[in-house]
């Protein structure tokens, strides 16, 4: 058995939570420990060997990491990871020290977890919903520090959703340009804020001045279902929302999440939720 090296000093206000004491390769999934660092400006991390896995997330901030020679920057979002032989140095901008995550886990199936993204010992990938991830995180630190006797459980299963969505991420060779991401991120800020007024993918590329096309192109590069699929799911969530919880008819939901159709909307809801408006306000009312 082995155990983990001592937390850096060069932190502030960390938060950590210790899970399992004794590391070993086999078994099912474990959580050894996990926090959430805000780095000093001389924050450097250099390690040849590390005994168990480890996956570090970018909340805030900027810095690099070196992993087995290969570099890579680090900004909001990216994800990286290293296991028992991978070397690695990690160090922190000077001028915008990062806050980051980590969490150090073993047994039998981490690596095919890892794999299941670009995230085998030694790769990074960004994730563009920053925000979930670091929920995530928090809740994991939580459930750590919470039951003793359900933390070992709750922490692994944060765990595993937390390496599908760093699986959803996007590899460094995958990337787009730094203008194309700042796109991108308003493509999603339109949707969210004018989804109810959006008919269809040639209304948002109106509103975004450029072509479906592209719009298609560019969300399929960053790893998202497409423009048109989204909306539609914005839509529909917004849809259930008011039936639930407005308790407004079926035409009025429709015309509210901006179908004049309430047949064509009824028929896009069913297929969302398996069950028609109708009934899906009913079965509220009874609980109501």
């Amino acid at each position: 058995m082995q155990s983990l090296p001592p937390p850096s000093r060069q932190v502030s206000s960390p938060r950590y939570c210790y899970v399992k004491a004794e590391l070993s390769p086999d078994g099912p999934l474990h959580v050894a420990c996990a926090g959430r660092e805000h780095c000093e400006s001389t924050y450097l991390v250099e390690r040849e060997k590390f005994p168990c896995h480890g996956l570090e997330f970018v909340a805030d901030g900027g810095g690099h990491v070196v992993l087995d020679g290969q570099s890579f920057p680090l900004s909001p979002g990216v994800v990286f990871s290293y296991g028992p032989h991978t070397r690695h140095r990690i160090s922190n901008s000077t001028e915008n020290p990062m806050t980051k995550y980590f969490v150090d886990f073993f047994g039998g199936e981490a690596e095919a977890l890892l794999s299941q993204g670009a995230l085998r010992p030694g790769g990074a990938v960004q994730v563009f919903e920053v925000e979930p991830m670091r929920v995530l995180f928090d809740h994991l630190i939580s459930a750590g520090n919470g039951d003793s006797s359900a933390a070992d459980a709750l922490c692994s299963a944060y765990l595993r959703v937390i390496l599908l969505r760093a699986a959803r991420g996007i590899a460094p060779s995958q990337r787009s340009s730094p203008s194309t991401e700042r796109f991108f991120h308003r493509c999603l800020e339109h949707l969210d804020d004018h989804f109810t007024q959006l008919r269809d993918l040639h209304d948002l590329a109106a509103a975004m001045k450029t072509q479906p096309a592209r719009l298609c192109r560019i969300f399929k590069q960053h790893g998202h279902p497409g423009p048109f699929a989204l909306l539609t799911r914005k839509k529909m969530h917004f849809a259930a929302e008011l039936l639930a919880a407005a308790r407004m008819s079926v035409q009025e939901t429709a015309a509210r999440v901006g179908y004049a159709d309430p047949y064509h909307f009824s028929r896009l809801f069913k297929r969302h939720f398996g069950r028609s408006p109708r009934n899906f306000r009913s079965q509220f009312q009874r609980r109501g």
